[in-house]
């Protein structure tokens, strides 16, 4: 059997939230892995499956870029995108 490297993402999170802090302490009982950045419970991200872009400013595009700098420590994404054949 192959094991595959996943994490969890929080999406829609208020980290300050009752129901988040359990939820947090039940999947750090199991012992699963979190990504550290979460996604806030915010309209933009509503927006993006509407739009299909994904924000790049404000608070939303901070959290995006908090998150693939964490994905690309863990090496799940390449640091620079690969270039593309012509």
């Amino acid at each position: 059997m192959r094991e595959i490297p996943f994490r969890i993402v929080c999406s829609r999170w208020n980290i300050r939230g009752l129901v988040e802090r359990a939820v947090m302490a039940d999947l750090a009982a199991a012992g699963l892995p979190l990504l550290r950045q979460s996604l806030s419970d915010l309209s933009d991200f509503g927006k993006v499956s509407l739009s299909g872009k994904v924000p790049l400013t404000g608070k939303v595009g901070g959290q995006v870029d908090r998150m693939v700098e964490e994905l690309v420590v863990l090496g799940a994404v390449p640091a620079k995108p690969a270039s593309r054949a012509a």
